[in-house]
């Protein structure tokens, strides 16, 4: 109560604070940098292996595993793997360290994936990705890469 009490005696002091407040205000949101694309640089590279009619089980043992197993031996600066697998379908993801040349670390991985089976789909970002798994019949439901399924 006693706030009101002080707007009532002195209007003018709140006048000014709240113009001061509106025009701080204004000023911050003019000087803030924003950006609607910021460019985030994650080093990433997906290994896409197709199998049609391979079961679940017997892709993770047989491809899903070695695969991941060589690629780390083959390729250098590795963060970690993550891979993901469905019937006749394995994604595997490697990210990679910051600042790594990516056309190194594709050529390796190429290398070492295609060391001991057939050539995968391999891709740098996402968009690539996507295209690239189009090509193939696979499609990406809202789900994410879990849902990847394969069109009959």
């Amino acid at each position: 109560m006693w706030i009101v009490r002080l707007a009532l005696k002195k209007p003018y002091t709140f006048v000014v604070m709240s113009l001061l407040i509106a025009i701080l205000g204004a000023g911050a949101v003019l000087t803030t940098p924003t950006d609607i694309f910021p460019r985030v640089d994650i080093p990433v590279i997906s290994v896409v292996w197709l199998y049609r009619g391979l079961p679940t089980p017997d892709m993770e043992k047989q491809l899903t595993t070695f695969s991941e197993y060589a690629i780390s031996f083959g390729a250098s600066n590795v963060k970690n793997i993550e891979s993901q697998t469905l019937s006749g379908i394995s994604v595997i993801k490697i990210y990679f360290h910051e600042n790594v040349n990516i056309a190194a670390a594709m050529a390796e991985v190429a290398a070492s994936a295609e060391f001991w089976l057939d050539k995968p789909v391999i891709a740098i970002n996402t968009a690539t990705y996507w295209y690239a798994l189009r090509d193939y019949g696979i499609k990406d439901k809202a789900y994410g890469w879990g849902s990847l399924l394969s069109e009959h």
